[in-house]
Order: C-alpha cells, then sequence, then structure tokens
C-alpha cells in the first residue's frame, strides 16, 4: 500500500523575485517491511529527489517527521526534514526545514492546509 500526495504552491512576485515562484512534487509514502519503518520520496520539479525516513511517531500519531536519508542533485552534505502535524481531522500543518552542509536545520516554510471540502 502507498499513500500519494501532490503538492502546487505558487508565490506571488516578490522582492529580487520579480517573476514569482511555482512550485511542483510528488510524494509517495511505503512501508519498509525490512527496516520497520515509513519512508517518504518525493520528486520536485526542480529536479531534487528526497528521500526519507520517518524519525519520529508521537504516541498520539498526531505529528510526524522525516528526516532525509539521500537528496539528488544537490551539492552532497544537504539535508531536509518534513514535519506534519494533524492539527484536527480537517487540517494540518507541514514544516518544511533545510540544512546547510555542516549546520543546522532552519525553517524555509510553514504550510496550514484545511479541507475545503
Amino acid at each position: 500500500m502507498f499513500l500519494e500526495a501532490r503538492n502546487k504552491s505558487t508565490w506571488a512576485p516578490k522582492g529580487k523575485n520579480l517573476e514569482g515562484e511555482v512550485h511542483e512534487d510528488i510524494g509517495i509514502i511505503s512501508y519498509d517491511t525490512a527496516r520497520k519503518s515509513f519512508i517518504l520520496r518525493q520528486f520536485h520539479v526542480e529536479g531534487f529527489v528526497n528521500q526519507y525516513i520517518l524519525d519520529y511517531l508521537a504516541p498520539d500519531g498526531k505529528t510526524l517527521i522525516f528526516t532525509t536519508e539521500s537528496i539528488e542533485n544537490i551539492p552532497a552534505g544537504w539535508r531536509t526534514r518534513e514535519t506534519y502535524r494533524v492539527n484536527n481531522t480537517d487540517e494540518f500543518t507541514e514544516i518544511f526545514e533545510l540544512a546547510a552542509p555542516g549546520k543546522d536545520f532552519e525553517l524555509y516554510s510553514s504550510s496550514y492546509l484545511k479541507r475545503i471540502s
């Protein structure tokens, strides 16, 4: 069994980014029985392919933290982390963090998502 997620984020023109930005990715979560862990694979339109492993699952199941095991098409040493927090049955928060080689994670984006139908 797999869980597929499709994401499209659009940022309006701002500052030095006069054209704005559109980002799209597809994520697939699967369970690796050999490692007894959930794995998240993301495929980004920019060419990045991230493979994450589930690092933390809260006892109530409402917070999941995935950290990259590998990233394709980026200089060595970069890491990313995805945190998903279930707020209620219709809302969740996604936090995306980046870490440059030898550095700690820093917030890159945070998104609040709400079911509309």
